[in-house]
C-alpha cells in the first residue's frame, strides 16, 4: 500500500457539510474509522451552532483573516543584504 502524503484541505473556513465529508486513507496501522467518523460528526454538529450563530459577516471575516494568516506563512521571507560603506561601516538591508 503506497503511503499518500497528508494535504492540508482547500477551505479555510469549512462548513459543517465539508468537516462532515472529510475522508482519510486506509493504512495497516492507525486509527479505528468508525472513532474517526464519531469524532468529526460530533465536531461537525458543535461547529454548525456555532457557524449558524456567528452569520454569513463573521465567517466572511474570519476568511480574510485566515487568508492573510496563509499568505504570511506562504510569501519568501524578505532578503537580508549586508552592504559595506566606504568608511568601513557595515550596515543590512532587507528588500
Amino acid at each position: 500500500m503506497t503511503r499518500r502524503e497528508p494535504q492540508r484541505p482547500g477551505w479555510l473556513v469549512p462548513t459543517p457539510g465539508e468537516i462532515r465529508a472529510v475522508r482519510f486513507p486506509l493504512a495497516l496501522q492507525g486509527y479505528d474509522p468508525d472513532h474517526v467518523d464519531v469524532t468529526f460528526s460530533a465536531l461537525a454538529d458543535a461547529y454548525e451552532e456555532l457557524y449558524v450563530a456567528a452569520g454569513p459577516a463573521a465567517i466572511a471575516r474570519a476568511q480574510e483573516r485566515l487568508e492573510q494568516r496563509r499568505l504570511e506563512v506562504t510569501e519568501p521571507p524578505a532578503t537580508v543584504r549586508s552592504t559595506s560603506a566606504g568608511d568601513g561601516a557595515s550596515t543590512a538591508e532587507i528588500s
